[in-house]
């Protein structure tokens, strides 16, 4: 009697959490589309998108989702106090990151003071508002949810840190709908606690967290996509139950395919991969009616992804340059990649590329500082690898253990794919077809061996736990704890680095933009393109004159970025 007590309350919590984050979820993405509506028609209210966006997430949440209004109107409360809480957090720790401190706080910058994507010219509207406009090419080009979520916030709080809440917010989103969800598919509380513990403190999300980056976010939605692809084609059966698994992959499609291009390209690849199955399927099923309607839904969901969130990236870019991705690609492209990659990785392919950078020693080397990969022993490393983790690690990126735990992963794969084909063909084809298109993306992805690009290569990891859902035996209990514990100990290592240095650094940038609040100074950047910074000098009345030189009065003003000496009347 106690037992089934506990099961009813636990379940109506976890639905009361879910249901938070499925609100915040469904806000952001009525925030993308508002937005760029408003720019469509000249127009930029990122304060009124925003409040539109919760007034949209609201509606789903009081008209949709299961529950009474009591429970209804609590998941409300948790959702806008994790939201708030989210940019309380974000806007005390200053992002450390090169690229935080270059385009993206730039753009966001530009997108609060009114900078309209679709129709401003970036250089024009930055000059016309003595910003600075280094980092035009990216801000023009590139897909913008993280810096529509960061602009928005930002317009609010006046503190440009808040604008990477979106990283600890999806975290909680993630780890709620996830753990709802599989308590659901599984019926075990604690293994579906643990699967979405290990998902959301994957080495990429924590190593980003309190910066700007977009991998570990986009992570996030990748494995959400998945799990709501799986649920799409085989689980739900209740007609309810199934408008809201569309409106959450609406949702997370429409998010993913806008955080950068290759968003766009993995959600397609997973979804597709997901769907020729589903069609497959329903055909033999002579189920026709379900697949035009069904069709329907995703041609709509690409329509607005493309047409409408993607109007300032992907359809701007087809007009003017003939190619939705540039300038990554096409005729004019602009090589990101030979100088960041060791300069051995010119000369191998793709699986040779993955294997270097999965089995070698954690380092952050690339022809830039004439580094090349080392081999080690799996389960090995020394001080060396954990000082190189960072933001955006190159060989080695998802943790000095991966190479062990990625050899552990497919064993496990492999025996459960070998059990499963026997007992469920169906549950087979569902398993594997994520396995099957991560295989081929390491075959023939040729940058997908820098960590923070493949997200995907997590799913092993991932995957690899299902096999333990339902285990009863002690033995093999025990061999997931110690898996577990690996896994976890490997994450927190990649936090490591940032808690001993990052995080210092960040307290000491507030404390020095705190201390010259509303005075006059001059700033000498360490690299042109630190523009992103100033930003912060901004937010606090600091009139700044950028010089060319450092001399010997200035002292440390921003991490290892920029330097200042106040200018005495």
């Amino acid at each position: 009697m106690i037992k089934k007590v506990v099961i009813k309350m636990t379940e109506k919590v976890m639905r009361v959490l879910y249901n938070s984050g499925v609100f915040l979820l469904v806000s952001l993405a009525f925030l993308l589309i508002i937005t760029n509506l408003f720019w469509i028609f000249h127009l930029s209210l990122l304060k009124i998108s925003l409040f539109l966006s919760i007034i949209g997430g609201i509606f789903i949440l009081f008209k949709i989702l299961s529950g009474n209004k009591k429970e209804k109107f609590i998941s409300l409360f948790i959702g806008l106090f994790i939201f708030a809480l989210s940019v309380l957090v974000s806007g005390y720790i200053y992002d450390q990151s090169d690229d935080g401190n270059t385009y993206h706080k730039e753009t966001i910058s530009m997108m609060k003071q009114g900078w309209n994507p679709i129709y401003d010219d970036y250089k024009d509207f930055a000059i016309a508002n003595d910003f600075t406009y280094n980092h035009e090419l990216w801000a023009e080009h590139y897909p913008k949810t993280s810096w529509i979520i960061g602009a928005s916030i930002y317009d609010i709080t006046g503190n440009i840190e808040t604008g990477k809440c979106y990283n600890l917010l999806f975290m909680y989103i993630t780890f709620v709908i996830m753990s709802y969800t599989l308590i659901k598919v599984f019926n075990k509380l604690v293994f579906s606690f643990i699967f979405s513990l290990v998902t959301v403190v994957n080495p990429v999300m924590v190593s980003q967290v309190f910066s700007f980056y977009v991998d570990g976010f986009l992570g996030l939605l990748l494995f959400m996509i998945i799990l709501y692809m799986f649920l799409f084609i085989d689980k739900i059966k209740n007609v309810k139950d199934f408008k809201i698994v569309k409106i959450i992959l609406f949702a997370l499609i429409i998010i993913i395919s806008n955080i950068k291009f290759t968003g766009l390209a993995y959600a397609g690849l997973f979804c597709l991969g997901y769907y020729i199955y589903y069609v497959i399927k329903e055909l033999t099923n002579k189920n026709k009616e379900v697949i035009v309607k069904n069709t329907l839904f995703f041609i709509f969901v690409v329509f607005v992804s493309f047409f409408i969130v993607g109007s300032s990236s992907y359809l701007k870019n087809t007009i003017d340059h003939g190619n939705p991705f540039y300038p990554l690609a096409g005729k004019d492209k602009v090589d990101i990649m030979t100088y960041l990659q060791p300069e051995s990785f010119g000369n191998m392919s793709s699986i040779e590329k993955n294997f270097y950078s999965i089995f070698s020693e954690t380092a952050n080397i690339g022809m830039f500082n004439n580094g090349e990969p080392v081999l080690k022993i799996p389960f090995t490393y020394d001080s060396y690898e954990i000082e190189q983790i960072g933001y955006d690690t190159r060989i080695g990126g998802y943790g000095v253990y991966f190479s062990g735990i990625f050899i552990l992963s497919i064993i496990s794969i492999f025996i459960f794919a070998f059990l499963l084909i026997k007992e469920d063909k169906n549950m087979f084809m569902l398993y594997v077809i994520p396995i099957i298109i991560t295989i081929l993306l390491l075959l023939f992805l040729s940058d997908g061996w820098w960590a923070r690009y493949a997200p995907y290569l997590y799913l092993f990891v991932l995957s690899s736990l299902i096999p333990f859902a339902n285990c009863k035996n002690i033995a093999l209990k025990i061999i997931f704890g110690v898996y577990i514990l690996i896994i976890l100990f490997n994450s927190m290592l990649c936090f490591k680095n940032f808690y001993y240095n990052d995080l210092p650094l960040s307290g000491f940038s507030r404390m020095e933009i705190n201390k010259i609040n509303n005075q006059r100074i001059k700033v000498y950047l360490v690299e042109d393109r630190f523009t992103g910074l100033l930003s912060n000098l901004r937010d606090n009345n600091i009139k700044y004159y950028i010089v060319d030189e450092k001399d010997d009065n200035m002292k440390p003003l921003y991490g290892n970025y920029a330097y200042y000496s106040i200018i005495r009347n």
